[in-house]
């Protein structure tokens, strides 16, 4: 096992598609800044990426308010 050091790059298996779609199944009602703000992107990064989810029918958006 290592340790993570400051400022080293963090690596995973997963692109910032899956990332978001996982914590989408997880907790569906985050917003969309809470995402962006657990995976380490953009909140508009995050807009694009839940528009592609959309468009491929991986999942399906309801606003609320």
């Amino acid at each position: 096992m290592t340790t993570h050091e400051p400022g080293a790059s963090r690596w995973t298996f997963l692109t910032n598609h899956g990332h978001v779609l996982l914590c989408l199944v997880h907790e569906p009602e985050l917003r969309l800044r809470d995402v962006a703000e657990r995976i380490g992107v953009t909140e508009r990064a995050v807009q694009g990426i839940v528009a592609d989810l959309e468009e491929a029918g991986y999942l399906t958006r309801h606003r609320t308010g």
